[in-house]
């Protein structure tokens, strides 16, 4: 946890120190400073993005739960899947011979303003 800690806290530093350079260049740049400062501000960007990606794959930050894991892996049953599909299709046939009440509906309402 401590390296995880301190690579943030670099980070965090070498990010903001490459955003004041680069910022000391531009307030200055009036003054014939040098265009090589932004050469480490952009280093030091870089490297505080290194920094803080090697903090988030720290394998300290990283959960298993190998019982989630074995459930995910294992393939579902076949009377599971039979009895799903069951349910779906009773579930369309439902549906489907609602549309044909309601069409039937739809089309009587018509014929008696006809």
């Amino acid at each position: 946890m401590l390296k995880v800690l301190l690579n943030t806290i670099v980070g965090i530093g070498l990010f903001i120190g490459g955003f004041g350079l680069a910022y000391y260049y531009l307030a200055n740049i009036d003054n014939g400073d040098s265009g090589l400062l932004l050469i480490p501000a952009f280093g030091m960007v870089i490297a505080s993005v290194f920094m803080f990606m090697r903090a988030g794959k720290s394998d300290e930050t990283v959960i298993l739960n190998k019982q989630t894991a074995e459930t995910q892996n294992s393939a579902p049953k076949q009377g599971d899947l039979l009895k799903k599909n069951s349910q779906i299709t009773q579930e369309w046939m439902k549906s489907v011979e609602k549309r044909d009440k309601m069409r039937m509906l739809e089309i009587a309402s018509n014929a008696e303003n006809e």
